[in-house]
């Protein structure tokens, strides 16, 4: 088999088979329409190698891989086929796979290298994925792997840090062709002529490719443009190319058609696709780009990058002399040199849980281009926060289900909650999720208005309502993005297995879809202000396509999200942005709800407080890792975790504030017997501290029961007097009073003696000592009240002596 076109990178087949021999890696820069993405992975697989080439997108693995089989006249999903996280065209005999470098990346890490040479395609982009990917290459290269088993891998990208890349691969060689021969004429021109130039080159019979920032200035553009040629009676073929566009119409942009043809894209025609009739590319020379700010992700416009201009030049003059306008009051040259990698400015989530399930430490793993450590850390604390690692980093039961799904971590975790309502809980939401991953379902038309028939309040709910009766609903749907979500839910559904599941929820199932969706938004919780919803001093705006703009819910959780658009000054007619913080996906929830349904991540703690002398108790929410309420509560004294920690709190203000106590004459005053006693009985006494402690522990356990402790020390009884009975076992009591302790009383500063009657203590007074004493004063350290002799008589107590006198 041959193919039909001579492209510049056949001129370099023997070199660059030759270096794909003699080194385990080596590096391969061909200018946009060289042929590196079709010609070098055939030739190895010509060669009887099993090849796998990534790519940064799945149109363009689907694209490729089925013109490499056309071209060598073979079946599609055979001998050659394409792997994407969501669909595939392959089998077992499949031996040249084209597949999407998160699916390879997941591979890698995973240890399942099947294959002898690895092609990782359009590396200058830089995605997340890439970026471990080429970290991997360099750890396979210093661990030995490639010279053991043999294996090669091979770097390839249009434009590149060629030779920083190849210091950071062990000086792996570079190979570097040519693009086609047919020269690209750039122009620069100021941006109102964009329309202008692109009717005029159709109107000149010529194909062009038209590169706008995003969906909407896309849809503004084909409108535009066609309302500009149909003033001037011309037809041409105008097609849109953007990543929420389905196969069906994705593939459209490659055929061939009887009139001039317009493709409008995103930076999705920059790389990889090749449409080879283009003989005119204008660029914007913007691109919208997620970017994370202060741990939101927000979609903005940035200028385009040297290096992605010539790119975007590069996909004219494939067939012919081709042209380049850039429309843009900014140069070529007058860029930066490259893009900021992904890794650098986007979520990390995914990538951390799975570098970190199979062993690999996203703080210490070698990046080309090394990330933020910040970043890692937020990633890290998400990933927590929904489950996924526990609090030492370790991957979850659950996290190890969600490194295998090819979704967000939001999406996982609502899957993951919804598989326990059952299998049709579980249908509804994968449709839910593809709704999700799409940025909605529904058309420009929709204004929010309410349509779903849950008992919930959730723009998900509506659009899935919307979208499942789409017959009546035609007006309110976005065909486009319908047809998206379609083919996401059908994938997933493949994917998960399960036939779709059909007839309305039961209301235990809706609330268990409701608790679902609150658990993916677990982190996004917002309340009510003046005009807007707030938290942390976040001010955010209900998008306008919500159900919620009618009735401006107290609480509600949603997806955070910043957007920069393009709006024209009514009075002066030029273009301004406007930053738009928004709020989208949103459901209405209140603590009653939260309380019911408990969702994931949703904790009640209780908290000990103690303030200017005084203990409360608070009862906090937490939801999605973040406080939303705290209210004060009365004790739960039933509560034994809850009343050990009151009772601990209580002890350690009695030992801060002792010396100013009432009751600190009575604890010296036992402290001192307790050193009398240890004498006595020539024995070691339990801590005094440490019975003092149990003793008051146990006083507060039963008798407090209001909040200020400076007014329980003071004046509880049981702190008025203290015996040695309050502090020791009675063993020990009987201990002292077999070694007839003590000898004496002090009592008004009079040594009083004991004498010991069959063990009975006796207080020996005569007749003035007893006039002078008072009963109360009469007290042993034990507590007990000891007997009396008087004038040689014995009386059992005080009271019987005196009845005996008085008498």
């Amino acid at each position: 088999m041959q193919f039909l076109d001579k492209l510049p990178v056949d001129g370099y087949r023997d070199e660059i088979m030759d270096a794909i021999a003699a080194n385990p890696v080596i590096i391969l820069t061909a200018e946009t329409g060289a042929g590196k993405s079709t010609r070098v992975p055939w030739w190895l697989w010509q060669a009887g190698k099993k090849v796998h080439v990534t790519q940064p997108r799945r149109i363009a693995a689907r694209a490729l891989s089925n013109y490499v089989a056309r071209a060598c006249s073979v079946p599609w999903g055979r001998e050659i086929g394409y792997q994407t996280g969501l669909d595939g065209n392959r089998s077992a005999a499949t031996s040249l796979l084209y597949l999407t470098d998160g699916v390879q990346m997941v591979r890698e890490i995973q240890g399942n290298r099947d294959y002898d040479v690895l092609i990782l395609d359009e590396i200058h982009e830089w995605n997340l994925n890439q970026e471990v990917l080429i970290g991997l290459v360099r750890k396979n290269l210093d661990s030995g792997f490639f010279k053991l088993s043999g294996k090669r891998a091979v770097i390839m990208s249009a434009t590149l840090k060629a030779r920083q890349i190849s210091t950071f691969l062990n000086q792996a060689p570079v190979i570097t062709v040519p693009g086609r021969g047919f020269p690209v004429d750039c122009q620069r021109r100021h941006p109102c002529f964009l329309l202008p130039d692109a009717a005029n080159l159709l109107e000149a019979g010529h194909n062009i490719l038209l590169f706008q920032p995003g969906k909407q200035e896309i849809d503004e553009t084909i409108r535009n443009l066609k309302e500009l040629l149909d003033h001037d009676n011309q037809k041409a073929v105008i097609l849109p190319l953007h990543a929420e566009l389905s196969i069906t119409e994705q593939s459209k942009v490659f055929k061939n058609y009887p009139l001039p043809k317009a493709v409008v894209a995103t930076d999705i025609a920059q790389t990889s696709l090749t449409i080879d009739d283009i003989d005119a590319v204008i660029d914007s020379g913007v691109k919208k780009e997620v970017r994370l700010v202060s741990g939101i992700e927000g979609l903005y416009p940035t200028e385009i990058s040297t290096s992605e201009c010539r790119q975007r030049a590069g996909r004219a003059g494939r067939v012919k002399k081709g042209l380049y306008i850039l429309c843009s009051e900014r140069g070529m040259d007058d860029r930066l040199d490259y893009p900021e990698p992904e890794i650098r400015r986007l979520n990390l989530e995914s990538v951390v849980l799975r570098m970190c399930k199979w062993g690999l430490s996203p703080l210490e793993f070698s990046f080309f281009h090394r990330p933020n450590r910040s970043l890692i850390l937020k990633a890290i604390q998400n990933l927590k926060i929904f489950g996924a690692l526990t609090p030492e980093n370790m991957v979850t039961a659950d996290g190890r289900r969600m490194a295998e799904l090819p979704l967000s971590l939001r999406g996982a975790r609502l899957l993951l909650e919804a598989e326990k309502g059952g299998r049709r809980v579980t249908d509804r939401a994968l449709k839910v999720i593809a709704i999700f991953e799409t940025r909605g379902v529904v058309s420009k038309e929709f204004a929010g208005e309410f349509y779903t028939n849950s008992p919930f309040k959730s723009d998900l709910l509506n659009q899935l309502d919307l979208w499942e009766d789409q017959r009546h609903n035609a007006r309110l749907l976005s065909a486009k993005k319908a047809a998206l979500a379609r083919e996401i839910y059908g994938e997933l559904k493949k994917r998960l297995g399960g036939q779709p599941v059909k007839g309305p929820l039961t209301a235990a199932e809706q609330k268990h879809l409701f608790r679902a969706i609150l658990s993916g938004f677990c982190d996004g919780v917002y309340f009510k202000g003046d005009g807007v919803y707030w938290r942390e001093g976040e001010e955010r705006q209900i998008e306008r396509t919500s159900i919620l703009n009618q009735t401006k819910p107290e609480m509600v959780a949603g997806l955070p999200f910043d957007l920069i658009i393009n709006r024209e000054d009514q009075k002066t007619g030029n273009k301004e942005e406007k930053y738009l913080p928004l709020l989208t996906f949103c459901s209405e929830l209140s603590f009653l709800q939260l309380a019911e349904l408990k969702p994931f991540s949703y904790e009640k703690r209780r908290r000990i407080l103690l303030q200017d002398d005084k203990l409360s108790v608070s009862e906090e929410i937490f939801f999605g890792g973040r406080l939303i309420k705290t209210m004060a509560v009365e004790p739960d004294w039933t509560r034994p975790d809850e009343k050990h920690a009151i009772l601990t709190l209580a002890l350690e203000w009695f030992e801060k504030n002792f010396e100013h106590l009432p009751c600190r004459a009575e604890i010296e005053k036992n402290r001192a017997w307790f050193v009398e006693a240890s004498g006595a009985l020539n024995e070691k006494l339990p801590p005094f501290d440490l019975c003092l402690r149990d003793y008051l522990y146990r006083q507060l356990r039963r008798s407090l029961k209001i909040d200020d402790l400076r007014f329980f020390f003071q004046f509880h009884p049981a702190l008025q007097r203290i015996d040695l009975h309050h502090l020791l076992p009675h063993r020990w009591l009987k201990k002292l009073k077999s070694a007839r302790w003590p000898k004496q009383l002090q009592i008004k500063e009079m040594d009083i003696p004991l004498e010991y009657i069959k063990g009975k203590p006796y207080l020996a007074l005569d007749q003035g000592q007893f006039h002078r004493i008072e009963a109360a004063e009469i007290r042993l350290p034990s507590g007990e009240a000891p007997g009396l002799r008087l004038q040689g008589e014995t009386f059992p107590d005080w009271t019987a002596a005196a009845t005996h006198y008085n008498d």
